[in-house]
């Protein structure tokens, strides 16, 4: 199984929904601020929500206190609570049609 794309939506500074694609190889590139950590704690979001079922996680279950999220507030985005977090996956899972 593959990970082909990500999509994110008003999570953290990512407002308008994103589809990131990814490959075998993904380099995220782009100026301070630009949102590059953001994918990745999607991505670290996305496995608390799924294996963990924690939706307020402060810190991540994976590297423990070396990746701070901060919990559900300092995730959504703008720390509006009327939001709603949008996270997607679409795999790949190796069946040839």
């Amino acid at each position: 199984m593959q990970i082909k794309s990500i999509t994110i939506q008003n999570f953290k500074g990512i407002r308008r929904k994103a589809v990131i694609p990814l490959a075998p190889v993904t380099m995220l590139f782009g100026a301070n601020s630009s949102g590059k950590s953001s994918i990745l704690h999607a991505l670290v979001y996305l496995y608390e929500l799924s294996v963990i079922k924690n939706v307020d996680p402060e810190y991540s279950s994976v590297t423990g206190e070396h990746v701070y999220l901060g919990g559900f507030a300092e995730l959504i985005n703008c720390k509006d609570h009327t939001k709603v977090i949008t996270h997607g996956v679409s795999f790949y899972l190796g069946f040839d049609q």
